[in-house]
C-alpha cells in the first residue's frame, strides 16, 4: 500500500572530513589515530552537534586471514580543549595487508545495551541522542592513515508547532499537556541500519510547547494528545482533550514538525506535519482524530490516504468516521496517465463500515488507473470496499477509470468512482459526479463487470440512494462489457433510489446496460428517477438469446424471481435506448416500456413483477423460451392491430403497447373495429385507438358486452363505444373521444337481467346517448364538451352526474329521462 513518506536515510559517506592538526601525536607514524569526528545532517539542531561532539566509543577488529582479533572494545575517545583527539590503553598500530573494520557508538543511557559488531537496544525514555558511525573494510597501505567517522543520528526528532490565531481578539487559545504515546524499547541493526524489536509503552511529554523530543524511528501507530482550552477573556468557554492517531513513518535523522492548526471556534483543528531540511517531503496534512466520537477530520488528500491505510492496517476501526474539512484535489496523488497509486478507503479484509460526510465539500480529479488486468474482483473506488456504510454529502469532480480486464466471467469487477462494492445495509446521500467523467473497462472483456460512475455493485447488500446525481460534460463516457449503469453495475439485494438522476451514456459490449443500474438483482425502487442519456447493448454474447433486450432507461435487468418485485414511480427516460444481438437481431420493442431490460433469470419466473407508476407488468410462463411475454395489468401486450384483435378472439385483456389502427371488420350492431366480450378489460396505456371504415350510422370503433375500457383515446369512427346487449358491468374510465359523432352510445331494452355502465375521468366530446336498457349510467369526474360538431346529450334511463363540468352551449336532452340526478356539476 502506498505511504505518504518516502524517507531515505541518506547513506554514510566515506568523504574524508579530517582536520590534519587534530590527530594523536604516537611515536610511530603507523599509530592508528583518529580524525575529527562529524555528525552527518548536523544543520539540524540536536543534542549533538559538530559543536559539542567531544566523545564517543569505538569498536574496531582486525582480520589477517581466517582470523579475527578485536583492538578495541568500547574504547573512549575523547576530545581535549584544545581540539585533540586521545583514547586510553595501549595504542594501537596499523599493519599492511590486513583489514580492518570500525564502529563507533555516541551513547548515554538511553543505550540499555549494544555490541557493535551488530548493533543497540534504545529505551526512548531516556530522551538521549544516540549516534553511530563505521569506516569498515580498511585495508593500510602506508604512511599517514586516519579513522574517519561521520556520525548519524539512529533516533527521529520531533516538536510541535500550534498555530492559535483567532479573528476575534477577545478569545484565546491554551495548548497544555502534549504527549505521544509511542514504544518504549527497539534495536537498531548496525549493518542494515534498520529498527525491529519494538516493544513496551512509553509516553512523551513536552513539558514547554518548543521542546524537542526523541523517538525511535517506526510506522508503529502513535497516539498524539493534547488540551485545548478556549477562553474568552478570563472566561473559560471549553477544556477538552483532543487526540490524534498516525502511523506517519518516522526514518532515523530525520527531525519532524506537526504544526497543529486550531480554526476559529466552532471550525475543524487541521493537524499538519512536515520535515525539516527535507526538501522532497513536502507538507504532510494528518487528520485530526477524535476518539471520544471515532471521527476524523480530514483536509487533504494525504490525510484520506492515512485514512485508508490507517483502516487496512488496523491503526483505525473499521467503523471510524470520517468528515471533511474542505475541498481536497487529488490530482498530486492520482494521474490519468500513469498507474494509480490511490489507495481506496476499505478494502475486502478491512471494510470501511462507517460514515463518511462530505459536508458538501468536493473531492476533485480521483483517477483510478491499472496498468494490467488482475484476476479476482478488483474493488476499485475512493472507497474499495465498504458495509454498512453511509457515504453522504459530497461532490466528486473530473473523475477518470481505466481498467484493463481479463475475458473470463466476473475476473475484475466492482469497479466504481464513489465506490467499488457496497455490502451490508449500505447508504449513499447527496452525492453528485459531475464534470469530465470517463470511465472505461475492457469493452470486450467478459470480465468488466459491475462497472458504474457511482457504485461498482455488492453481493446480496441493501443498498439506498437518496439525491445521488451524475452530471457529464459532453465527452464523457461510461464504457464496460457487462452489469454497467450510471448509479450502479449491479446490486443484489433490496435496494431503494430516490430522486436520483443521470445524463450520461453508457454502452455495455454484452448485457444488462441501464440508466441508473445495469442490473437490479433484487427488490428495487425507483422514485423520482430520471435519465436523458442514451443506453446501448451493441453486441451481445454469441450463441445467447435475449441479451439484445437486457437494456433500459433505467435499469437494464432485474431479478425476475416470483418473490422479486421492481417498481418504478414518476421515473423517466428520454435518451436513445437500444439494444442489439451478435446475430444482428434488435430488440423492437424493448421490454417494460423500455425502462427495465429483461429478467435475469428467466426460468422460473412466472409471477414475477414490475410496477411502472402503478402499472403491473407480471411475467406470464415460466420458461426462457417465452422470456419477455408478460402481462400488463392482467392483459396481453399488444402493439399492432392484428395481435389486438387476436388477443381480444381468445378472450384476453389487451394494454397497448403505443397508438394502434384497425379497420373495421368485426361485427357488431353493424360494424366494428373491435370486439370486447366476457367482461375483457381495454387498457390503452395512454394511447390512441384509430377505426378506419367505420363512419356509417351504426358502426363503431368498440363493440362492448361490458367489462372495462381504461387509458385510451377512441378516434374515427361514426360512433366511439357503442353497446346493444351488455352481459356485465361497463366500465369506462379515463377514455378521451376525439373525431367521432357519438361517444358513448347503447341502443335497444332492458333485458331481463340488466347491467349498468359507469364512466369517470374522461373527456366526453361530442354526442353521448344511451338508452333505458342499463340499471343505472353513472358519469364521475366527466367533462362534456363539443366534439364534430356536437355538443349534445340523451340520457333515457336512470342517469347521475357527479363532479361533472358542461361545456358553454351544452345540450342535455332530458325529454325522454326517467330519472336524471346532478351532484356537485357545474356549467361553463
Amino acid at each position: 500500500m502506498k505511504k505518504l513518506f518516502i524517507v531515505v536515510l541518506a547513506a554514510i559517506g566515506m568523504v574524508s572530513c579530517m582536520n590534519t592538526d587534530e590527530v594523536i601525536e604516537v611515536s610511530n607514524g603507523d599509530a592508528i589515530a583518529f580524525a575529527d569526528a562529524f555528525i552527518e545532517n548536523s544543520v539540524r539542531a540536536t543534542a549533538y552537534d559538530n559543536g559539542n561532539l567531544d566523545h564517543f566509543n569505538v569498536w574496531g577488529t582486525v582480520t589477517a586471514g581466517q582470523s579475527t582479533a578485536p583492538i578495541f572494545a568500547g574504547t573512549e575517545v575523547e576530545k581535549d580543549t584544545n581540539g585533540v583527539w586521545s583514547y586510553d590503553g595501549a595504542t594501537q598500530y596499523w599493519v599492511k595487508g590486513v583489514t580492518y573494520n570500525f564502529r563507533a557508538l555516541v551513547d548515554g543511557e538511553a543505550v540499555v545495551a549494544n555490541n557493535m559488531l551488530t548493533g543497540v537496544n534504545v529505551d526512548i525514555t531516556e530522551q538521549e541522542d544516540v549516534l553511530v558511525a563505521e569506516d569498515m573494510n580498511v585495508t593500510y597501505t602506508g604512511g599517514e592513515k586516519y579513522v574517519a567517522f561521520q556520525f548519524a543520528h539512529i533516533l527521529s526528532k520531533v516538536k510541535f508547532t500550534f498555530d492559535t490565531t483567532i479573528a476575534n481578539t477577545a478569545y484565546t487559545y491554551t495548548i497544555s499537556n502534549v504527549k505521544i504515546a509511542d514504544k518504549a524499547i527497539a534495536a537498531y541493526d548496525i549493518a542494515s541500519k534498520t529498527w525491529s524489536g519494538h516493544t513496551g509503552d512509553a509516553t512523551i511529554t513536552f513539558a514547554q510547547l518548543t521542546d524537542e523530543m526523541f523517538l525511535i524511528p517506526s510506522a508503529e501507530v502513535k497516539t498524539i494528545s493534547f488540551d485545548v482550552t478556549l477562553k474568552l477573556g478570563d472566561v473559560v468557554l471549553s477544556n477538552e482533550t483532543k487526540t490524534v492517531k498516525t502511523d506517519v513513518k518516522l526514518e532515523a535523522g530525520h527531525a519532524y514538525n506537526f504544526t497543529v492548526v486550531l480554526g476559529e471556534p466552532g471550525e475543524p483543528i487541521k493537524f499538519t506535519a512536515t520535515v525539516l531540511d527535507w526538501d522532497l517531503a513536502g507538507s504532510i496534512d494528518l487528520p485530526f482524530y477524535d476518539a471520544t466520537t471515532n471521527t476524523a477530520t480530514v483536509n487533504s488528500a494525504d490525510g484520506l490516504q492515512i485514512i485508508a491505510e490507517g483502516i487496512a492496517n488496523g491503526t483505525y476501526d473499521e467503523e471510524i468516521n470520517i468528515v471533511l474539512g474542505g475541498d481536497i484535489d487529488l490530482s498530486a496523488i492520482t494521474s490519468r496517465t500513469i498507474v494509480s497509486n490511490w489507495a481506496p478507503i476499505g478494502t475486502e479484509e478491512q471494510p470501511f463500515k462507517g460514515t463518511f460526510d462530505g459536508k458538501g465539500y468536493t473531492i476533485k480529479n480521483l483517477a483510478l488507473v491499472e496498468a494490467e488486468a488482475k484476476e479476482g474482483k478488483a474493488f476499485i473506488g475512493f472507497f474499495g470496499y465498504a458495509k454498512d456504510a453511509t457515504i453522504k454529502n459530497v461532490t466528486f469532480e473530473n473523475v477518470y477509470i481505466n481498467i484493463p480486464c481479463l475475458d473470463i466471467d466476473h475476473s475484475q469487477g466492482h469497479i466504481g468512482a464513489v465506490a467499488g462494492s457496497l455490502e451490508g445495509t449500505s447508504l449513499i446521500e447527496n452525492v453528485t459526479v459531475k464534470g469530465d467523467i470517463k470511465v472505461y473497462a475492457t469493452q470486450d472483456a467478459n470480465g468488466a463487470s459491475r462497472v458504474a460512475v457511482v457504485a461498482g455493485g455488492n453481493s446480496y447488500g441493501d443498498v439506498t440512494m437518496k439525491n445521488v446525481h451524475v452530471i457529464a460534460n459532453e465527452g464523457s463516457y461510461l464504457i464496460a462489457n457487462n452489469n454497467t449503469g450510471a448509479l450502479a453495475g449491479q446490486l443484489q439485494g433490496k435496494n431503494v433510489f430516490e430522486n436520483c438522476s443521470s445524463n450520461i451514456d453508457v454502452t455495455v459490449n454484452k448485457f444488462f446496460a441501464g440508466g441508473l443500474i445495469g442490473l437490479a438483482a433484487g427488490d428495487s425502487q425507483f422514485t423520482n428517477c430520471h435519465t436523458t442519456g442514451d443506453v446501448a447493448v451493441v453486441a451481445g454474447r454469441e450463441g445467447r438469446a435475449h441479451d439484445q433486450y437486457r437494456v433500459g432507461g433505467i435499469a437494464g435487468g432485474w431479478a425476475d424471481g416470483a418473490n422479486k418485485v421492481c417498481t418504478l414511480t414518476n421515473c423517466s427516460y428520454t435518451g436513445k435506448i437500444s439494444g442489439k444481438n451478435s446475430d444482428g437481431s434488435v430488440a423492437e420493442p424493448l421490454d417494460y416500456m423500455g425502462y427495465v431490460g429483461r429478467g435475469y433469470t428467466l426460468n422460473g419466473c412466472q409471477g414475477s413483477k414490475v410496477v411502472i407508476d402503478g402499472t403491473e407488468f407480471v411475467q406470464k410462463y415460466n420458461t426462457a423460451d417465452k422470456a419477455g411475454i408478460y402481462t400488463i395489468n392482467g392483459c396481453t401486450p399488444v402493439s399492432t392491430a392484428d395481435e389486438l384483435v387476436a388477443a381480444l378472439k381468445a378472450n384476453e385483456g389487451v394494454y397497448f403497447l403505443n397508438d394502434i389502427t384497425v379497420a373495421a371488420t368485426e361485427g357488431g350492431y353493424k360494424k366494428a373495429g373491435i370486439l370486447q366480450n366476457k367482461a375483457q378489460t381495454i387498457d390503452g396505456g395512454g394511447h390512441t385507438l384509430t377505426v378506419t371504415g367505420a363512419g356509417e350510422t351504426w358502426s363503431c370503433a368498440i363493440y362492448t358486452n361490458g367489462g372495462i375500457i381504461r387509458n385510451l383515446t377512441v378516434a374515427g369512427a361514426m360512433r366511439g363505444i357503442f353497446t346493444a346487449g351488455q352481459s356485465a358491468d361497463l366500465y369506462i374510465e379515463n377514455v378521451e373521444f376525439k373525431n367521432v359523432i357519438y361517444t358513448f352510445n347503447s341502443d335497444g331494452d332492458m333485458p331481463a337481467n340488466p347491467f349498468g355502465v359507469y364512466v369517470s375521468n374522461s373527456t366526453v366530446n361530442g354526442w353521448t346517448s344511451h338508452s333505458d336498457m342499463h340499471t343505472e349510467v353513472v358519469y364521475t369526474n366527466c367533462s362534456f364538451g363539443e366534439g364534430s360538431g356536437y355538443k349534445y346529450g340523451r340520457p333515457y334511463g336512470k342517469t347521475s352526474y357527479v363532479n361533472c363540468t358542461f361545456c358553454a352551449g351544452y345540450t342535455l336532452d332530458q325529454s325522454k329521462t326517467k330519472e336524471l340526478t346532478f351532484t356537485n356539476c357545474t356549467w361553463e
